[in-house]
């Protein structure tokens, strides 16, 4: 990594510790599943038009379980376009510090979510940010070495399906936090 790399993380660390250590979360966490969920933040890497259409679908069947989603996606270059049906960002708003930056992103991260979900095989800096400084019950995502990020981490292997990665979703979703008749 050059130089410039590493002083660009170095602060990207910083910031985001302190950040940590001064938020403070305005509620106490609940036990939460995907049934007993209310709200879903999706926060996805747009860059391929097949992903969004897989995240869209994903989210339209949440909200036909009758869930309110946000989603912010993630475009992989600098062009501005407004014609999307969801909020979203691209590398504009990541700072010299590799920090997201801008109104979509405060407004998505200031919203409480019982259900966080980083619907993106891949760990990136710009997601493991939004997911460490977001308020959520419960926080999804791919697996990382920075376990401050995610509540439940989901690791395909060499695998970055992101088909495959959702439905280890749903399935961890459902057995998280349920209720069972006690053994007789």
């Amino acid at each position: 990594m050059s130089a410039i790399r590493n002083a660009r993380l170095f602060f990207h660390q910083q910031s985001l510790k302190k950040q940590l250590k001064a938020k403070k979360s305005p509620h106490p966490r609940k036990r939460v599943n995907l049934s007993s969920a209310q709200t879903v933040g999706i926060l996805f890497d747009a860059t391929e038009l097949d992903n969004r259409k897989i995240v869209l679908k994903y989210a339209k069947e949440l909200k036909g379980l009758q869930k309110k989603v946000s989603l912010l996606g993630f475009f992989d270059s600098k062009v501005e376009d407004e014609n999307y049906t969801f909020k979203h960002i691209n590398l504009k708003h990541i700072d010299w510090a590799l920090r997201p930056i801008g109104e979509d992103v405060k407004a998505f991260m200031a919203k409480t979510y019982d259900v966080f979900i980083n619907a993106d095989p891949r760990t990136q800096i710009y997601s493991e940010y939004i997911a460490a400084l977001s308020d959520a019950h419960l926080k999804v995502g791919p697996c990382t070495e920075n376990t401050y990020c995610y509540d439940v981490m989901i690791d395909l292997g060499k695998s970055m399906d992101l088909n495959k990665f959702l439905q280890q979703v749903d399935v961890l979703m459902k057995k998280t936090n349920t209720r069972h008749e006690a053994a007789i």
